[in-house]
C-alpha cells in the first residue's frame, strides 16, 4: 500500500507513540517493518491506544506482538 509507512508514522505521532526501536526485513520480495514502541513517557502502551491505532492503520497492515524478554526494559516497549 503506497504511503502506508507515512501513514503509520503520523498515526504514532497523534496517539504520542514514540519508536523505542525499529527493525526492516525483506523476504520474498516482502517487506516488514517492525515498531517498537513506549508511550510518551517510555511505559508500556495500553491496550486501548493499540486497537485505537489498529484499527486506523488496518488490521490487514498491523500486527501487534510484545517486545522479547532480552530488549525489555522497566516494562518498555510494544512491539508494533
Amino acid at each position: 500500500m503506497q504511503g502506508l509507512l507515512a501513514e503509520v508514522t503520523q498515526t504514532f505521532r497523534e496517539n504520542a507513540l514514540n519508536v523505542a526501536r525499529d527493525e526492516l526485513s525483506t523476504t520474498k520480495g516482502k517487506t516488514e517493518n517492525i515498531f517498537y514502541l513506549t508511550d510518551a513517557h517510555g511505559k508500556h502502551v495500553d491496550s486501548k491506544t493499540i486497537e485505537s491505532v489498529r484499527q486506523r492503520i488496518g488490521l490487514d497492515y498491523l500486527r501487534v506482538k510484545k517486545l522479547p524478554l532480552a530488549f525489555r526494559n522497566n516494562e518498555k516497549g510494544e512491539n508494533v
